[in-house]
Formats: C-alpha cells, sequence, structure tokens
C-alpha cells in the first residue's frame, strides 16, 4: 500500500487548478490518468495470462471527470491484444458535466470498431447487465471518484448494487476512490463499491486510510502535476477559499472584522485596512482609534465604522472597556496598523491581544503590534493568528540578527519560527514565505511598485477578511498574499509603477476575477 502522502479532496483540486494556471491543462491530467490506469490493467493482464486468451473488460463511467480517465483507460486499453471493451455511461452523453470529459468520449464514440457502448439513463436498464458483468474479468469503477457526498442516487445506486451481487469473478479496480466512499472521510453512507486495487492520482486521498473493506491495495498513480502547484499560492487557493454567497445571505454573514489601529502620528493605515476588508468581501469594518484622528479616518470613507477613544494614542485603560464591549461581535480583529510604539499603546496591545486568545477571535497582528508581542514575548493558538512582518519586524518578532538570504533555507527559517511562536507568518517579501510551522507556500504576485507606503496595511486588512469569514490562518494568508500581490499587479499594468496603496485597494475586485480567469482558461 502506497501512504506515502495522502491529501484532501480540497487540496487536490487546488493542485489541479494552479497546475492548470501553470499550464499543465485539465486535458493532460485526463489523458495521464487515463494512460496510467490502463498500464496498470495491462500489468495485471500480462501476469496473470496463463491459459486465458481473451480478457472481458468492462468500465463503468459517470458523467464527471472521473468518469472521463475511465473513458480515457478505455481508448488505451483498446490496443491490447485479446481484449473485448465495454464501457457503461451512467447518463446522457450530452449530460457530461466537463468538457475534457465530454471530448473523450466523443473519441471513444468514433472508435465503434474497438469498443462497445452502452448508456444507462435509467436504474431499471441496469439489470441488462447482468450477464455481461458476470463474465467479465476486470470492472473498472469510474463512477463518481472524489465527487461522492452521502447516499448514491439513481442510477449509481443501482450500478453499485449490481457490481456487488453480480460480478463473480472479476478483477475490480476502483478510479481514484472507490463509489460510494467519502473521499475524505471514509465513510459510506449505504452501499460503495469493493475493490481489489484502488487506483488514485498523485497522491492518497485521506478517507481512503479509512475504508479498507472497501479499498483494496492502494496504487498511487502520478498525473504530471508539478511540485510548483503545492509550493506556490496559485487561483486554486482562491477560489477554493471564497465564501459563497447565497440568495439567503444577511448582513455580517461574510464577516465583521474589528481593526485597532491608529495614533497621533498615523491615521491612515488603520483606513486602509478597513477599506481593503470591505473589497475583499467582509461586511463591516469597524475601527477603535483615539479620538483625535477619528474624524479623519471617518472622512476617508463613509463605509467605514469609526469607535472614537479618548485620548491621542490607543491606551489600555481606555481600549479594553470599549473591547469587553465589541470583541464577541467580531469574526476577526487586525491589531496594529498605525498603532505607534509607544509604551502605553504596547500594553494596550498585549491585552488586547491576550483577550482576543481568551474569547477565541482570530488575529491579525501587524507593524508596531509585532513589537509588542516580541517586548511581552505573547503566546498563540496556532491555528488563529496570522503575523505579517517584514524583514526588520521578523528579526524584532523572533531575536534574530538576521534572516538566510537563500530561499530554500529562509523558508525553513520561517518554518522554524512559526512553530516556535505557534502562529502562521506571513513574510513579506519579493517572495512572500507563509507557514503555520508545518505547512510552507511561497507567493510570487507583486511588483516593485509595491514598496509604497500603505500595501503592508492593504495585506492586513485582506487577512482580517479572510479570517472573519471563518477561514484558518494559513489558508487566509497564502489567498491574501496572492490577491494583494495580483491587485498590485493589475495596478502597476495600468499605471506603471507610479501608484498609492489606495490603487491596490481598487484593484482587489478585479483580482478575484483574474484568479478566477487563471484558473478556469
Amino acid at each position: 500500500m502506497e501512504t506515502e502522502r495522502n491529501i484532501s479532496v480540497k487540496n487536490m483540486r487546488i493542485l489541479e487548478l494552479n497546475a492548470h494556471a501553470l499550464g499543465v491543462k485539465r486535458d493532460f491530467l485526463m489523458e495521464n490518468a487515463g494512460r496510467g490506469l490502463a498500464d496498470f490493467i495491462v500489468g495485471k493482464i500480462k501476469n496473470n495470462r496463463g491459459e486465458k486468451k481473451v480478457f472481458s473488460i468492462m468500465v463503468f463511467a459517470g458523467l464527471g471527470n472521473n468518469g472521463g480517465d475511465g473513458i480515457v483507460a478505455a481508448r488505451y486499453l483498446t490496443w491490447c491484444n485479446d481484449c473485448e471493451i465495454t464501457v457503461v455511461l451512467l447518463g446522457k452523453p450530452s449530460s457530461i458535466r466537463t468538457k475534457e470529459a465530454s471530448r473523450n468520449f466523443q473519441i471513444l464514440k468514433e472508435m465503434e470498431n474497438s469498443v462497445r457502448i452502452l448508456k444507462i439513463t435509467d436504474s431499471s436498464q441496469v439489470q441488462g447487465l447482468k450477464g455481461l458483468l458476470g463474465s467479465a474479468d476486470f470492472i473498472i469503477d469510474s463512477l463518481l471518484g472524489t465527487g461522492v457526498r452521502g447516499a448514491l442516487r439513481e442510477p449509481y445506486f443501482s450500478a453499485v448494487k449490481a457490481i456487488l451481487d453480480h460480478v463473480s469473478n472479476a478483477f475490480i479496480v476502483s478510479v481514484d476512490v472507490p463509489t460510494g466512499v467519502d473521499p475524505d472521510t471514509g465513510e459510506v453512507s449505504d452501499i460503495a463499491v469493493k475493490a481489489d486495487v484502488t487506483v488514485t492520482f498523485h497522491a492518497v486521498k485521506k478517507g481512503l486510510l479509512k475504508a479498507k473493506e472497501y479499498v483494496g491495495e492502494i496504487k498511487v498513480v502520478s498525473i504530471g502535476i508539478p511540485p510548483e502547484a503545492e509550493l506556490f499560492v496559485g487561483p486554486g487557493d482562491v477560489l477554493l477559499n471564497v465564501v459563497e454567497r447565497k440568495p439567503i445571505a444577511h448582513k455580517g454573514d461574510f464577516g465583521r472584522v474589528l481593526i485597532i489601529g491608529g495614533s497621533k502620528m498615523f491615521s491612515g493605515a488603520p483606513a486602509l485596512s478597513a477599506m481593503a476588508a470591505l473589497k475583499t468581501g467582509s461586511d463591516l469594518a469597524i475601527i477603535m482609534t483615539p479620538e483625535s484622528v477619528s474624524s479623519a479616518i471617518r472622512s476617508f470613507s463613509p463605509n467605514i465604522i469609526v469607535q472614537p477613544l479618548e485620548g491621542e494614542i490607543i491606551t489600555s485603560g481606555v481600549l479594553m472597556p470599549s473591547l469587553l464591549k465589541m470583541v464577541e461581535k467580531a469574526k476577526s480583529v487586525v491589531i496594529g496598523p498605525g498603532l505607534g510604539s509607544f509604551e502605553e499603546s504596547m500594553k494596550a496591545a498585549k491585552e488586547a491581544i491576550e483577550l482576543c486568545q481568551e474569547k477565541n477571535i482570530p488575529l491579525v497582528i501587524d507593524a508596531d503590534a509585532i513589537k509588542a508581542v516580541a517586548d511581552f514575548q505573547i503566546k498563540f493558538k496556532k491555528d488563529s493568528v496570522v503575523v505579517t512582518p517584514h524583514a526588520g519586524e521578523l528579526k524584532t518578532l523572533v531575536g534574530e540578527k538576521s534572516i538566510p538570504s537563500n530561499l530554500n533555507e529562509r523558508m525553513l527559517f520561517i518554518k522554524e519560527k512559526a512553530a516556535q511562536i505557534k502562529a502562521t507568518i506571513l513574510f513579506k517579501a519579493p517572495y512572500d514565505i507563509i507557514s503555520d510551522g508545518g505547512r510552507v507556500k511561497i507567493n510570487r504576485t507583486g511588483n516593485p511598485g509595491m514598496t509604497v507606503g500603505g500595501t503592508g496595511d492593504v495585506l492586513t486588512g485582506i487577512v482580517g477578511a479572510f479570517l472573519s469569514q471563518e477561514k484558518d490562518a494559513f489558508s487566509s494568508a497564502c489567498v491574501s498574499a496572492y490577491i494583494c500581490g495580483l491587485s498590485g499587479d493589475l495596478a502597476v499594468g495600468e499605471k506603471g509603477f507610479h501608484i498609492v496603496a489606495t490603487d491596490v485597494i481598487e484593484k482587489v475586485p478585479q483580482a478575484f476575477k483574474k484568479a478566477e480567469e487563471l484558473a478556469e482558461t
């Protein structure tokens, strides 16, 4: 059993979309999957030929990409000497859901001399397969793969039941995941195919390890996904972490971000974070800031809610009573933009961080609040905090005088430090590095025009927005780095390097659309 690496359905989908954006298109992945499956079957035939001269192979194909994998395998298997190939399509050809699977089915239709195609559009037709199932030597189950959730619908239920009831001596191979087995949990709602071997692609799906009764032996086949699809943040990360907006949604369903920052010297930073959070999709952005700068921040945009705090800087005596009333209404809290490194403000940041940790409110810690973390040696809960330092702030945070310049060494350094502080670090650099102490990713979007002041505050607001939508810290940091950088790339593409932070904010909605285009075209 090959189980060195395992992966969730979500992360596998991210890899496929990222690979597509890198130029490894879905047609290519399907072709590799089908050929790898066919090669496995041919190997089995060669090893078990004995006196048998003709092998009957039945391919059960669904209407998605899993079915497409089986259809491609059927095409390759037609070159196997003395093999009779039957493809059973569960549904109408016009209902095939992806262009890749549909294109491969159209090719198969032209191969009328090499393969027999049967179409099952009603569960009553399944009984007609009884004889074929009883005499088959190989059954390829490419019905649903990772697409299954819950009980099987017709005619899939009847097809699986027929395989269980009528197959006598056939060797059963499931494609990616046995039909009926949840690919993430291994649960079976009613019935599932019991495979002799499950040929799974790229890495073992998590649920396979918990469903041995149905999975049989596991064979992992590489389909050509490059390591960079996993290492580099890409459009797949974005698409799989954007919250769907349903018609029944209400205000607040997509996050409320509370931002603590601003001082007598810095009024723009918290406003930039708030506007970035709103452009990213949060329903509300509330800034708690000193009264001395509250009017300036409020005038920045009518979309921002401002709660003034008495004084010229934030102090714990003024902040904490107000924060106690507000914090549980927030879905995430941002601490640091424009805070200033005043002693009283550092103490206020410390107490605010500790309160949010106590209440289990996700946190983004940026700018001057990073110094408070270092000064007071604050400990975090690993799954709920993102810290966003640049090089100087990272040195302060981890107490180091230098950071490795080699990219691979720097990745290991960030990973080690994230594990030590038990938080996700989003290290801002020409190549951003994100780690939660276990996983590491690199973000390559962004450009030198984003050295202008305020772009870090934009990034902070974007992270706060994703955290407020109940995304985990690592995913929030990865997607935020990508979207912020891509927004900067779009701004520079339009205006050249003469941009300011607000230009980046204005491109955030367009960046989401661009990510979708990169993943789909």
